[in-house]
């Protein structure tokens, strides 16, 4: 589990909004790094073509960090409407749509994320 300075990711925690425990308020600077370098390590991954398990292993780092399935899936849609427009190989396409599967739980069990 990804613990930062000893702390849980927030929606761990059951004072979660509490500011003492919200890592959001207190490094939001470190907060937002984290969040430019899971998005780069999934398009990286996408780009790349990553197996499965390993881009499953980048969906469980965005549970952790606590990002909701929802959010992830509004994500990788921008992600595929970007890759649409800019006319990406359909093998990364197809990649991004099995991740956008791992997403939603339209997955084998062991897979599922949320």
């Amino acid at each position: 589990m990804l613990r930062l300075n000893g702390y849980l990711p927030a929606h761990y925690h059951p004072r979660a909004n509490h500011p003492r425990y919200n890592t959001e308020m207190k490094w939001p600077g470190v907060m937002a790094e984290l969040d430019r370098i899971f998005d780069r390590e999934l398009r990286e991954g996408l780009e790349e073509k990553f197996n499965l398990y390993q881009m499953h292993a980048i969906l469980v780092k965005y549970r952790d960090r606590g990002f909701s399935s929802d959010s992830v899936q509004e994500m990788l849609r921008s992600i595929l409407d970007e890759f649409r427009r800019s006319g990406v190989s359909e093998d990364i396409e197809d990649g991004l749509l099995d991740v956008m599967d791992l997403a939603c739980g339209w997955c084998s069990p062991h897979l599922k994320v949320w």
